[in-house]
């Protein structure tokens, strides 16, 4: 997956945290923008 043009192993290398973290946060964050969104967002 790509988030401003970066891989999660990118992010990850220049955040210094590993990848599954990286993985991790996206993924709430993603949920958490569905939810506020609602079924607007599918």
């Amino acid at each position: 997956a790509y988030f401003g043009g970066f891989t999660h192993t990118q992010i990850a290398e220049m955040l210094g945290m590993p990848i599954g973290t990286v993985k991790g946060r996206m993924r709430l964050g993603l949920e958490k923008l569905r939810h506020t969104l609602g079924p607007q967002v599918a």
